[in-house]
Formats: C-alpha cells, structure tokens, sequence
C-alpha cells in the first residue's frame, strides 16, 4: 500500500509545484519609484526599490542575504548585491554611465575592464557601483551613502543628518 502511495504523492507534489510557478506576482507601480520608471527605455529594466533613484535592469537578481540597508528619518544608506546570470559588465557599466545622469546623479570617477568601479555624487550622497565577472555570473554591488560634508575637515565630526 505504501509503494503504491509514494508515486500518487510524487504526483500531486510535482503537479502543486507546476501550478504554484504560473501564479502570476503583481508588480508595483511604476509611479511609486520616481523618475527611473518614466526613463526606462526597454521593458527590461526594473529599480532597486530601495533606493529609487538607482535603476537596476530586470536581468540583475537581488541577493539579499548579502545586501543590508541602514535607514533613519534623516539618512537612508547600504549596500545591494545583485547577480545576473551572463550579463555582459561592459554593457552593465555602460547603462549606469548613460542612466544615473538621467536619475540626477554625477558621475565623478570610473574604472573599467576586468572590474568596473563607477562613483557618483548627488546633492549630499555618494553612490559607488561595483561590477565583477564570474565564471556563469555577474555581481555587482551597489553602495549608496551620506557623502563627507564640505563645512566639516573632520570625517569624525560629520553627522548624518540629512
């Protein structure tokens, strides 16, 4: 009677897992995310809801057993993992160097090839992406905080407060 049992409930396990995976998700309005959602230019892209001002493309996955977020009233900061399965880093690079600009971020430095590093500034923060290729995989780790006060010569005297 057992053996009989188990491929009735292999069954019914493999058809409730078919069938839970066509549910479809409701997506958020593109509204409630700022001016990255009127600036999309492909259907492909999404945002790292986290920081609307930060475009993320569809293909990026967040991780976020890596990725933490420290937010205040006054100060919202952190860093996002992403992995993106053969996303190419060259094109990666090339759509935050063509979008933050648009999201009202300056670009300040950049390194490319190998490893990408792109900084930018935006009234009082920083963002930082951080793009490297793996063997199957893209990781790439967006880091946005506070930046250093001008009116301020000590880094230890900067409050957040913003």
């Amino acid at each position: 009677m057992i053996k009989g049992l188990f491929p009735v409930l292999m069954a019914s396990l493999l058809a409730l897992a078919l069938g839970c995976s066509s549910l479809s998700r409701s997506q958020p309005e593109a509204g409630m995310y700022g001016q990255a959602a009127a600036n999309a230019t492909q259907g492909s892209e999404s945002l790292a809801y986290q920081f609307s001002d930060v475009p993320v493309p569809a293909e990026m996955k967040l991780q976020s057993d890596e990725s933490f977020i420290m937010q205040t009233p006054q100060v919202k900061a952190g860093a996002l993992v992403y992995t993106g399965w053969r996303v190419d880093p060259s094109s990666l690079s090339t759509f935050y160097m063509r979008n933050m600009p648009q999201e009202g971020w300056t670009p300040l430095s950049y390194f490319q090839y190998g490893h990408y590093l792109l900084v930018f500034h935006k009234a009082e923060k920083v963002s930082v992406i951080r793009i490297n290729k793996g063997r199957l995989t893209t990781k790439m780790e967006i880091w946005v905080s506070p930046s250093m006060s001008s009116s301020t010569s000590d880094p230890s005297e900067r409050v957040l407060n913003q």
